[in-house]
């Protein structure tokens, strides 16, 4: 879950697992671009630009 900043208000393991990613990387307070990046990171994106 988001806030209307876009900040990660709750997640759980899960959420990091399905995208590659350990769960001690994701926490609360951090952005969706932040995350993203991470993702990025672990080639878990879409095929798409990063502008986009």
């Amino acid at each position: 879950m988001f806030d209307d900043a876009g900040r990660l208000l709750l997640s759980n393991n899960r959420y990091a697992e399905v995208y590659g990613l350990e769960p001690s990387v994701i926490h609360p307070g951090e952005s969706l671009e932040d995350i993203l990046e991470l993702r990025q990171g672990v080639g878990a994106v879409p095929a798409t630009s990063t502008s986009e």
